[in-house]
């Protein structure tokens, strides 16, 4: 009876023991022979499509995300909202997809310029959402730089998301200031002024 408990036992400890060896192993790999997914040039990817695709933001799937046009590069953000969504709630989420549209642009490809265009699509169906605030800019990096810098100094556009390509602290609250005090509707207005 003994040996039957220990062989119970023993085996099942045995592999626990191999795999926390084996995961332990996999982890010091990775701390020294990996990058982060956006460390250096890792972050640039072949189109701004595959970019918001691999985020996972936006997509097709629910009519969030359409490339309209690769030459001249236009796209289209559209956030999910309910018709019952309060009219400035509702306002701002058009106007964060535009900023979010702008910069992932900038930052994760090599595109100069983009014409981005916003409008809400209904989150039960993915229909434009009627009476939906719409808008549309077209910026170049250079504007898209010069603007930023007014609020959060940085010498490259890139330095507006961290190793794990997330947005900075910094930048999400200038995105989401609803309360008025980082500026963001000062912000939003700027890059309406310069769209070409």
């Amino acid at each position: 009876m003994k040996n039957i408990l220990m062989k119970t036992f023993s085996i099942p400890l045995f592999f626990s023991l191999f795999s926390v060896s084996v995961y332990s192993n996999e982890l010091q790999q990775y701390g020294t022979n990996e990058q982060l997914p956006c460390a250096g040039e890792k972050r640039i990817y072949p189109s701004i499509a595959e970019a918001i695709e691999d985020f996972g933001d936006y997509y097709p799937e629910n009519n969030s995300f359409q490339l309209i046009s690769k030459n001249p590069l236009k796209i289209r953000l559209s956030p999910p909202a309910f018709k019952e969504d309060l009219p400035d709630v509702k306002n701002d989420l058009v106007k964060r997809a535009i900023v979010y549209g702008v910069y992932r642009t900038f930052i994760h490809s090599n595109s100069d310029k983009v014409t981005v265009t916003s409008y809400l699509v209904d989150a039960n169906g993915g229909k434009k959402l009627n009476g939906s605030p719409e808008h549309t800019i077209t910026l170049d990096k250079k504007q898209a730089l010069n603007i930023i810098n007014k609020y959060i100094p940085v010498a490259d556009l890139s330095e507006l998301i961290d190793d794990q390509c997330s947005f900075t602290k910094e930048f999400n609250e200038l995105r989401y200031d609803d309360n008025g005090k980082k500026g963001f509707s000062k912000f939003f207005t700027e890059l309406t002024k310069q769209s070409k």
